[in-house]
């Protein structure tokens, strides 16, 4: 108790000596801080820069709870280039070279080796000043124009285990958060004071985190799973699951997780149930086995990777009723200043139900359009840019409900806002339950579009992606026999076995061209 108070007494006493802000200064302005209430007992919050609300951040396991949830996911490659705080770096440091394991987990280096790389100079020095631990000789990885694009930020590794980084717009350094603690010390460290008045000019989100109150009890011989995207930490709402073992028949068959992204079970006996994905949608993860009685286990979800050269992004939704229990997608498309695209089709791509879902819509004179979604599941909107020469793809995915209104305000005004980043996730369509068949030209290798067909099914799959260079269609692994088409554009291919395909889950068919 005398601990408890002791680190009370000093947490206020910091924010005593904390500059309040000033009354002039703007929610904008303070988007990504973490502010101090300087008349409520340093109550701790964050304004989140993707909605400009702030987030009331409660006890340091909640505020370490609160920051990874509202963590954006980063490739390696661009956190590198945002410069690091020397900060947090305790923990177990097996080659006792300031850097704790956790920390050389994070960047790669060998946590038994001081200099990793060999090059004579410590792998602190180098990660303190800008360098690679792991690579001899090589310039600064440092990128100050996007550096600052990002403050106020947090980050989550999608290519390492999920370690989090906060990144202080105060002096641009991206700080470690491994634990309750790391959060609690930046609070004080980095938080600015502010007074009621000024607090109040910020509108208030209650929690980016789901109801955990009815989490508190479970009806007896239950268990309950809430699947999280891993590049979000957002709960997906409308996922369709089985439960081998379970004694509700209903549910036996498939369930659907609720918009907390929950689904309550009934194993029939302690760690005998099983769940897995009914139809392979956007998501990637294992089968849940052992499944005990009581327990509520969260299941992170990757979302599929998507071509090199492209781009996916996460955007904010909002749940309405549906009064006819329909599941739509009611889409405000707008442009790059924020005006409305009238007379555009919108197009999206859904989970694979027998074949993969595509549905579209067309936009009014204020750019919207509503479309009725056949399925509940993981929807990606395409469209389509030109930048330069060059044809990129940008994906918009969504999480579709039964009986739900799906709100996206789809305004590429505001792009830099959206959560975005698994263009740099290696996971394959293999994860997903899926190859890709790519069709190239004879001879030139050019990239073909084709659909590709079952034998003996009479059936046509039509929806592709892009792969590389490459336009490709995912395929279920179920298919053990493809074949390619005619079409205007080339001949057919004869009907090939998918073993065919390489470690990667890409099998390449080659045709030839019309005259």
């Amino acid at each position: 108790m005398k601990k408890s108070l002791l680190v009370l007494t000093v947490f206020l006493v910091l924010i005593a000596f904390t500059p309040p802000v000033k009354a002039d200064n703007l929610p904008q302005k303070l988007k990504g801080k973490i502010l101090l209430q300087v008349e409520n007992k340093g109550a701790a919050w964050y304004v989140n820069p993707a909605d400009v609300k702030r987030y009331s951040m409660g006890k340091p396991d909640e505020a370490f709870s609160l920051m990874r949830q509202l963590g954006v996911g980063i490739s390696n490659a661009n956190l590198i280039k945002i410069p690091v705080a020397n900060a947090n770096f305790d923990g177990p440091d097996s080659d006792g070279d300031g850097l704790s394991d956790a920390i050389e987990e994070s960047i790669g280096s060998d946590k038994n080796k001081v200099d990793t790389d060999g090059d004579g100079y410590q792998d602190k020095d180098e990660f303190l000043n800008g360098y690679r631990p792991v690579f001899k000789g090589g310039d600064k990885s440092i990128d100050i124009d996007f550096a600052k694009k990002q403050y106020g930020k947090i980050f989550i590794q999608v290519e390492s285990k999920g370690e989090a980084w906060y990144v202080n717009p105060a002096d641009g350094k991206r700080y470690f958060l491994r634990r309750p603690d790391d959060a609690f010390s930046i609070m004080k460290k980095l938080g600015l004071g502010i007074s009621n008045n000024d607090l109040k000019k910020i509108s208030v989100k209650n929690s980016a985190l789901p109801d955990t109150k009815k989490q508190t009890t479970l009806p007896q011989g239950a268990a309950k799973i809430q699947f999280i995207n891993v590049v979000t930490g957002k709960a997906v709402p409308g996922h369709t699951i089985y439960c081998s073992g379970c004694s509700d028949v209903s549910m036996q068959n498939q369930a659907e997780s609720d918009i907390n992204g929950e689904v309550t079970l009934k194993p029939v006996s302690n760690a005998t149930a099983t769940v897995g994905k009914v139809r392979t949608d956007w998501h990637n993860y294992d089968t849940i086995t052992n499944i005990k009685l009581g327990e509520t286990r969260k299941i992170t979800m990757t979302p599929q990777a998507i071509g090199s050269g492209d781009e996916i992004y996460f955007p904010e939704t909002t749940y309405t009723n549906n009064a006819k229990n329909k599941t739509q997608l009611h889409i405000v498309y707008k442009d790059m200043n924020g005006k409305p695209i009238a007379k555009r089709f919108v197009y999206a791509t859904g989970p694979i139900d027998i074949n993969r879902v595509n549905v579209n819509g067309l936009t009014d004179t204020n750019g919207k359009t509503i479309i009725d979604l056949p399925i509940n599941g993981a929807y990606r909107i395409s469209i389509s840019d030109e930048v330069g020469a060059t044809t990129i793809q940008r994906f918009f995915q969504i999480e579709a409900p039964t009986g739900y209104n799906v709100q996206l305000d789809l305004d590429f005004s505001k792009l830099d806002q959206m959560i975005s980043g698994t263009k740099s996730l290696s996971k394959s369509y293999q994860e997903g339950g899926m190859i890709l068949i790519c069709v190239r030209e004879k001879g030139t290798n050019k990239p073909m579009y084709s659909s590709i067909l079952i034998p003996y099914t009479n059936t046509i799959i039509t929806a592709t992606t892009k792969h590389d260079n490459d336009i490709c269609v995912p395929v279920p692994k179920s298919y053990e026999t493809v074949g390619v088409p005619a079409n205007g554009l080339h001949k057919g291919h004869p009907d090939v076995s998918t073993s065919g395909a390489d470690k990667d889950g890409i099998l390449y068919l080659y045709v030839t061209a019309n005259d």
